[in-house]
């Protein structure tokens, strides 16, 4: 058996962030149009101005388990569960401007879009110490079981003329309240996740209250099992029939939710986390056979 603890932590500084240099101020914008005298296009209206800027921070901390027992009596496993949590102003992903004000990056200093406050991982191989005959030996199975929190999520409202991009975050009157439940008008189609979105509210032409990345979204759980029978045939020809099962309990591991106010769909769930037929998406079950010699 083995055992491990460790805490782990990570500083991010000078990173690579999306701002707008051109975002109006006071309804207008720092740089409304070209010279004209410009070479290029002299005169013309400019809009959005995209720099990257070595502007970003993060920071990232973790406490780290893990317990493993080496192959012996037949069985073997590998345990692991880290408790973390990630820091940023902007998660770089090559997805653009996202900051709220481009003017003030500690204003969207929150929870990393990655960050998952818990997760565990368990493995193991067990050989069924069964013994007599060739009906009763050689069986074996084996599992992996994945939990894990959500990640967080960030919202935004339609408004685009405060910054000219839709990156303003809406206002709220309370805590957020998540769950699940049938979807709000009846739409079989969806899944509610925010119990109270008439709490939320466009402020007009300001920045909302509502903080980055402040509300996690729905979490991971998938288990995934193998049963496999090895039958000696012979000294050369040993016969393997294997059981597989994807997403064994069939769990459902909902995606973020529409996080845009003003959407008609806003605060529902319309898929899971991964594609259908993907990991954790839904329970797949396999069955082959073989021959080892």
């Amino acid at each position: 058996y083995g055992f491990m603890a460790g805490y782990f932590a990570n500083k991010g500084t000078d990173l690579n962030i999306a701002r707008n240099y051109n975002q109006p101020i006071s309804g207008l914008r720092p740089y409304p149009r070209l010279s004209a005298s410009s070479p290029i296009d002299p005169g013309m209206t400019l809009g959005n101005i995209t720099v990257y800027d070595s502007d970003g921070n993060s920071s990232y901390n973790a406490l780290w388990l893990t317990a493993q027992k080496r192959f012996a009596k037949g069985l073997q496993f590998n345990g692991s569960y880290t408790w973390s949590k990630s820091i940023d102003e902007n998660s770089r992903n090559v997805q653009g401007v996202v900051i709220q004000n481009s003017y003030n990056i500690r204003g969207d200093r929150g929870l990393s879009d990655f960050d998952a406050r818990n997760r565990f991982v368990l493995s193991a191989v067990y050989d069924l110490p069964f013994k007599g005959n060739r009906f009763v030996e050689g069986w074996e199975f084996s599992l992996i079981e994945q939990v894990q929190s959500g990640n967080p999520i960030n919202f935004h409202t339609t408004n685009t003329s405060l910054t000219g991009l839709g990156t303003v975050r809406p206002s709220v009157l309370g805590p957020v309240v998540t769950g699940y439940t049938p979807a709000r008008n009846g739409n079989a189609a969806f899944v509610t996740y925010i119990e109270n979105p008439t709490d939320f509210f466009n402020q007009g032409n300001a920045f909302g209250n509502l903080g980055r990345n402040v509300v996690i979204g729905p979490g991971f759980s998938n288990l995934d099992f193998a049963m496999v029978k090895d039958t000696k045939i012979s000294d050369r020809f040993t016969w393997e029939l294997r059981a597989d099962a994807f997403d064994l309990f069939n769990q459902a591991n909902f995606g973020q939710p529409n996080a845009t106010f003003g959407s008609t769909t806003f605060g529902l769930i319309s898929g899971t986390r991964f594609p259908p037929g993907d990991s954790g998406s839904s329970r797949q079950l396999q069955v082959a056979m073989k021959l080892k010699f």
